[in-house]
């Protein structure tokens, strides 16, 4: 089938209004504020504890509120300096991230644009770190009986300015009996110049199968696109009953392609909103209900055609524009309509408005360069603004009605119209379904905030083909479903039997990792494990009507049950200059972060190009002679079957770094496959995991 899903543009797009400014605007601004003295430094003075890191930026004078000040944190003046009139009491970046290293005082000078005729100073002054108190995160309080007490948390020390670290504590657990099941306490401390600040706390000795319980996350795809690059465009709620607007447009020439606008409008909603199967495959609604396990429940309407008075091919510079005037008219239209409904999360945006254009996609009609916004796209964009008593715009969708159908016959049959010049998504095949749905799903999967996980810019298939955000087929992998909030997976920290039901039935995932982050994020790098099953959403196309994909391939390559091994890497930086982030890092509820890694390989940039060579989510196959660089779609060996085992070291040529993970460390875990059975409810499989 034809690569003609949509990106999501937020890297894009995004960057462009808080980071890139074109030169007009930025010498504009550089007169300004040379000029008027209109900017002024977030901190004048500042008193910290050695270690205890802060950023200086500027931001206007006259602003009002922290947004304002927030949205000039990225705005870098070129020829900038910041100095430390004393770098071994506290150095800094020319990014403004100051490092207090020493007891004493300095300034950290920030001369605007290298000329010294606005130089504006902050007063350091860095004191002895004075212990006030110690707390501990992320504490295991369960562990399994007969198995040796190592305590697993972490603890951080507090000192007189409030600033917080982490430390290595010394933890007493003589009172502990892990030969008996029962509660006993420990006790945890730490010491500094002369002072000693202590906890008790109590943990369990229970069963080994009580002792490794699934971990919620706290963090989700929502807070990445919350924080992602300071938009704060969070587009379609993960969970509950967020309610969608769709808006069909009309062009000044849909007459070419379209004459039964009622069928077509019809169409929509049976796409978006059908019950079940009706269409064929699952409508948008019943997908993401059956994939959530009844966590997301789509509601939603589809307005009348919208009469932009645009030709489409307007719409290659004004598509913004028309989509804006549409959500208008909408409004203005149905006066008894609520903008508040539509923003169930209350960020101030319309959750999931979806524009169904009047024409042609590229790919399908011969549109000609002014043609190239004619495609299936999910877009997000800065210059939207929030607004909570008033809801507008925000992260929406962009995609042609000619998605809806899957041959020449039927487009007729709906439209009245038969203006193809191929047949009709030809890679798709004359499937038989009434409507075509796999784009929508697919784009919708963008509206909740996922990547694509197929590559623009080259054959190679990381995600093996075989999933809704790579090639718009079955249903979503257990890290897509993480980043919705809607699997809870299992996370080890020592060897352990386990079992997993399979991931249709259950959102069951286990996460191998060297060391879990502190945020319990699914931003970090790791090892993830579900097991395939081809029923439930996979199995339209794993048994109904199987595809080929890529040479070499059968229509049964996934109609298969098996282990399914991923290698993630979905870690986050913080952006604070195009040129400038920092380590990488998983705290997703930081502002102006952005993932280090997509899958599309020498394509990031921003400042980020030492991690272009690694991708975000890569399927493993079970054939120790595939490599990374190579391109096959998954066949029917590589899912991981019982007596199958899995090191980093026996799999090394599928990563990066030869047996390493990208971050350059081992991931200190075997897997083995001990059994996969059928159950009542589905598969179960029983897996053996080795820590190193």
């Amino acid at each position: 089938m034809k690569n003609k899903y949509s990106i999501v543009l937020s890297a894009l797009l995004v960057f462009s209004a808080p980071v890139f400014v074109s030169g007009c605007g930025l010498l504009d601004r550089l007169q300004n504020v040379l000029t008027n003295s209109s900017y002024k430094l977030n901190y004048t003075s500042k008193t910290v504890v050695a270690g205890e890191e802060f950023t200086i930026y500027l931001y206007p004078k006259d602003s009002t509120s922290e947004e304002d000040k927030y949205d000039n944190v990225t705005r870098y003046i070129p020829g900038s300096t910041i100095t430390s009139t004393d770098p071994n009491v506290a150095s800094v970046t020319n990014a403004g991230l100051v490092t207090p290293l020493n007891v004493g005082e300095c300034d950290i000078v920030y001369d605007i644009a290298g000329t010294g005729s606005m130089v504006l100073k902050c007063h350091v002054k860095v004191v002895q770190k004075e212990l006030r108190s110690i707390s501990v995160i992320k504490m295991k309080t369960k562990y399994a009986v007969n198995k040796d007490f190592v305590f697993r948390g972490t603890v951080y020390a507090k000192y007189q300015t409030g600033y917080e670290e982490p430390i290595v504590p010394t933890v007493d657990s003589t009172q502990v009996d892990t030969t008996t099941l029962g509660n006993y306490n420990i006790t945890i401390s730490y010491s500094l110049n002369g002072v000693t600040k202590s906890l008790t706390k109590q943990i369990q000795i229970v069963t080994e199968e009580e002792a490794n319980e699934k971990v919620k996350l706290e963090a989700s795809v929502t807070d990445l696109n919350r924080n992602e690059f300071g938009m704060h465009n969070t587009g379609l709620p993960t969970k509950g009953t967020p309610k969608m607007l769709i808006i069909p447009i009309k062009f000044t020439n849909s007459d070419t392609y379209i004459s039964n606008y009622a069928n077509v409008k019809e169409d929509i909603n049976s796409v978006f909103f059908g019950e079940g199967t009706s269409n064929g495959y699952y409508s948008v609604k019943s997908y993401y209900y059956l994939e959530s396990l009844g966590l997301l429940n789509i509601t939603g309407k589809v307005s009348d055609w919208y009469v932009s008075g645009k030709s489409s091919y307007d719409a290659y510079t004004q598509s913004l524009q028309i989509c804006k005037d549409a959500v208008e008219w909408y409004f203005t239209s149905n006066p008894t309509e609520n903008r508040q409904d539509y923003d169930y999360d209350h960020d101030g945006f319309l959750d999931g408005v979806c524009f169904v254009y009047g024409s042609l996609d590229r790919s399908t009609g011969s549109l000609g360069t002014e043609g190239q916004n004619m495609w299936a796209s999910v877009i997000a964009s800065s210059s939207l603004t929030p607004n909570t008593s008033k809801p507008g715009m925000g992260r929406h969708m962009w995609v042609s009605y000619d998605f809806l159908y899957q041959s020449n016959e039927k487009a007729l049959e709906r439209t009245g119209k038969s203006n193809y010049s191929e047949p009709a998504h030809s890679g798709n095949g004359h499937i038989p379904v009434n409507l075509h749905t796999s784009t929508f799903i697919h784009e919708s999967g963008h509206m909740l905030g996922l990547n694509d996980y197929y590559s623009y810019s080259t054959s190679q298939k990381f995600a093996g083909g075989y999933t809704m955000q790579d090639e718009s087929s079955v249903s979503h992998e257990s890290y897509s479903r993480m980043l919705y909030n809607w699997a809870d997976p299992y996370i080890p920290d020592d060897t352990i039997t386990l079992d997993i039901n399979d991931l249709e039935s259950s959102n069951d995932c286990i996460i191998l990792s060297p060391h879990w982050n502190d945020y319990d994020s699914p931003f970090d790098e790791y090892i993830l494990i579900d097991l395939y099953t081809p029923y439930g959403l996979n199995k339209f196309r794993a048994i109904d009507y199987p595809v080929v994909r890529g040479s070499g391939g059968s229509p049964d390559d996934i109609a298969e049950v098996g282990i399914r091994i991923w290698h993630v890497d979905a870690r986050v930086s913080s952006i604070t200059s195009p040129t400038v982030h920092s380590e990488p890092h998983s705290n997703a509820k930081l502002n102006n972060i952005a993932q280090i890694t997509e899958n599309s390989p020498n394509q990031y940039g921003y400042g980020l190009a030492e991690y272009d060579q690694y991708v975000e989510l890569f399927q493993i196959r079970n054939d120790t002679s595939y490599t990374f660089s190579e391109s096959n779609s998954i066949r029917k060996n590589h899912f991981f079957k019982i007596g199958d085992t899995f090191t980093m070291e026996k799999f090394k040529n599928q990563f990066v770094n030869v047996g390493k993970l990208d971050s350059g460390i081992d991931l200190g875990w075997e897997v083995s496959v001990d059994n996969i059975f059928k159950t009542l409810e589905g598969y179960t499989a029983t897996l053996t995991l080795t820590k190193k």
